[in-house]
């Protein structure tokens, strides 16, 4: 869903300019890229059979083993110190 503002999107039938508000249906696993023209809020929405915040994350979320963070956002290795 755009909320507000412009993007490019790409689509099946090629890159679209979509002005918010608007929705947009994608079938699962459907792959987007986004350019924001102009400053945009967008969101996403998922259906889930789970009942629990913690059981929906776990439907939602695919581990990723070189990522630095696990499902709930929480640091995979705490022990890891980050410099800035």
């Amino acid at each position: 869903m755009v909320v507000s503002g412009t993007i490019k999107v790409t689509t099946n039938e090629g890159v679209k300019t979509i002005v918010g508000p608007s929705l947009l249906c994608s079938a699962p696993g459907t792959k987007r890229a986004v350019y924001a023209e102009t400053d945009a809020l967008c969101m996403t929405f998922h259906r889930v059979d789970a009942l629990t915040v913690a059981h929906a994350e776990s439907e939602l979320v695919e581990d990723d083993p070189d990522s630095m963070f696990a499902i709930g956002n929480k640091i995979k290795h705490p022990e890891v110190e980050v410099r800035l």
